[in-house]
């Protein structure tokens, strides 16, 4: 099995250590428990921002007639078919478990593992990110009616 070289951070939102193999390094700051609630999070604050827009309150209000129209649509059906609807619908799927239910982050061990694939890792981590390679500057394009 390969070792890949790892980055240890700690997580801006838990302050839990953890281990990001290269492969799985895409400049990620939480840990993989932390990370869907604070996407989610950090989705709604964008959601409320846009909808204090023109185009978010004009959206907003062409959904909230569209919702009325289905409740006034529902409202003249018999109740044994709204019942049915609802019942096809299904149940709402369960919640994912809090950060404090998931498994710990081990750091000091002597078989290191990305957190987020599982896969080994070197036990020489770094505390930083890798270095881009350099770019060789190349010389600036000539218009096509230049000549020299």
């Amino acid at each position: 099995m390969e070792l890949r070289s790892a980055r240890q951070f700690s997580c801006a939102s838990c302050r839990t250590l953890a281990l990001i193999c290269s492969a799985c390094d895409r400049g990620s700051i939480y840990c993989p428990p932390c990370a869907p609630s604070t996407r989610a999070e950090r989705q709604r604050a964008a959601r409320r921002k846009y909808r204090n827009t023109t185009q978010g309150r004009r959206q907003n209000a062409a959904a909230q007639a569209r919702f009325r129209e289905r409740q006034r649509q529902l409202s003249r059906m018999p109740k044994a078919v709204v019942a049915k609807i609802v019942m096809d619908q299904g149940s709402l799927p369960e919640p994912p478990c809090s950060s404090l239910d998931a498994v710990s982050l081990p750091i000091i061990s002597t078989n290191l593992i990305c957190h987020f694939c599982g896969r080994p890792v070197f036990p020489q981590v770094r505390l930083g990110f890798l270095r881009r390679k350099e770019r060789v500057e190349t010389p600036p394009r000539r218009s096509q009616g230049e000549f020299t």
